[in-house]
């Protein structure tokens, strides 16, 4: 088994490997020139103001290995839950018929989001059309989001849901008359 936390063995050379192909691949992204709406729920306005303006980040904190084998994590567990809610009878849509992702963009472009997805339908007792945001939480986390409550245990996560609210429109909906993938 690896030891993704440990850089004093084999595993954590590997590891250490692993997370510097991760932070090349990164490097590589393009730099997004808007502000996301999962972004401007953080509680420094100068580092967005920083991110917006593409300020140079300091040496040494750039985004770490660790971290983005967290995100990327949370890309794969998604794409789980996609295929789980649709199996438990959801009519779950994550893409316009043209593949893009369904989203908004507000000030002139400078803002701008892009939803996990909308529940078109689903099995009786739930409200649909739905906005559908996933995240995947430890136990810690998720205990302390049912105990607190997103906006209180999660403010980044509240802010970013209550963008997606404001702005995000449902596509008419004949971009919903397809088959699910």
């Amino acid at each position: 088994m690896m030891d993704f936390n440990s850089t004093s063995s084999i595993s954590g050379q590997v590891t250490a490997l692993i997370d510097s192909g991760m932070k090349n691949k990164h490097a590589q992204q393009p730099i997004r020139q808007y502000l996301g709406a999962s972004r401007l729920g953080i509680a420094c306005e100068r580092a967005l103001q920083y991110e917006y303006g593409q300020a140079p980040v300091d040496f040494g904190r750039e985004t770490q290995g660790q971290m983005l084998r967290i995100f990327e994590r949370g890309h794969i567990m998604e794409e789980c839950m996609v295929q789980w809610l649709r199996a438990a009878g959801f009519d779950l849509r994550t893409r316009k018929p043209n593949g893009d992702q369904f989203g908004f963009s507000a000030a002139d472009g400078r803002l701008q989001g892009h939803i996990d997805g909308v529940i078109v339908d689903g099995p009786d007792g739930f409200a649909c059309p739905a906005l559908w945001e996933n995240k995947c939480l430890g136990n810690k986390s998720w205990r302390e989001l049912e105990k607190k409550r997103l906006a209180v245990a999660k403010p980044v996560y509240a802010a970013q849901v209550a963008l997606y609210q404001a702005y995000f429109r449902p596509p008419d909906p004949s971009d919903f008359k397809m088959t699910p993938i």
